[in-house]
């Protein structure tokens, strides 16, 4: 497999864990393309010219364009794990998805998708609780909210809901239908996640920590080796839970 972002926390991570799961990395593709690795590392898709199966991006959205151009030239999977994506992002892969098999997700945790499942269930047992999300990561994380936060929002949220990013900036009281997402920087943390159900008198919190960036590596290595047996189309990671 060709592996995109190879320079990167996640990056490292799958390289150390690849031949677990039968793959093996041909190449990398980093704009730290001085990085010393056990495969070539290349600065842009250009200059790579290695054969794969499949290609693994854990890079930024500003290169998903080129990411994807290359996939579907090349007509192999793409297993996408870059977060900070957009609605037009959105739209690129539904678009390479008419040619290659394509799997997108925020989070590729076995315990963050049953956090998902089980968020969905207590918003349907609990209508009249208020949600708050708080999501923990390191100091180096660009976006925020990041992309699970996000899928969280998306479970809990109906049309009337507002997400509402911090209270700083009005003073006023919590509204009926309002979403809190708070984001928390510092340190190493891999990552934490936590949706809060407030009521009358009582109150449900539901956390998934990870303590190692080894379970999102773990999770995408296995994923992979489900999406290379698919036909073209979008996929998620529910998918292969229910396949």
């Amino acid at each position: 497999m060709l592996l995109s972002g190879a320079s990167g926390r996640m990056g490292t991570s799958i390289a150390a864990l690849s031949k677990q799961y039968g793959f093996e990395i041909v190449a990398g593709i980093d704009a730290n393309a001085a990085e010393k690795a056990a495969f070539p590392i290349y600065s842009s898709y250009a200059l790579c010219h290695e054969q794969a199966q499949a290609l693994v991006d854990f890079s930024r959205p500003a290169h998903l364009m080129q990411t994807l151009r290359f996939a579907v030239e090349r007509r192999i999977p793409l297993l996408l794990g870059t977060t900070g994506l957009e609605a037009a992002h959105e739209s690129m892969l539904d678009l390479a998805a008419q040619h290659i098999p394509v799997l997108a997700s925020a989070n590729f945790s076995p315990g963050m998708q049953a956090l998902l499942r089980l968020t969905k269930q207590a918003v349907n047992d609990l209508p009249s609780f208020d949600v708050e999300i708080i999501e923990r990561h390191h100091a180096h994380k660009a976006d925020a909210p990041g992309g699970t936060a996000l899928s969280l929002y998306h479970a809990v949220a109906h049309s009337q809901n507002q997400p509402v990013f911090g209270r700083h900036a009005v003073l006023q009281k919590r509204t009926a239908h309002e979403i809190g997402l708070h984001a928390v920087r510092g340190g190493t943390l891999c990552g934490t996640h936590e949706v809060g159900f407030y009521g009358q008198d009582e109150h449900l919190v539901l956390i998934h920590t990870a303590e190692s960036r080894n379970v999102f590596a773990h999770g995408a290595l296995k994923a992979l080796q489900w999406l290379i047996t698919q036909k073209p189309g979008r996929y998620r990671m529910e998918d292969i839970f229910d396949s």
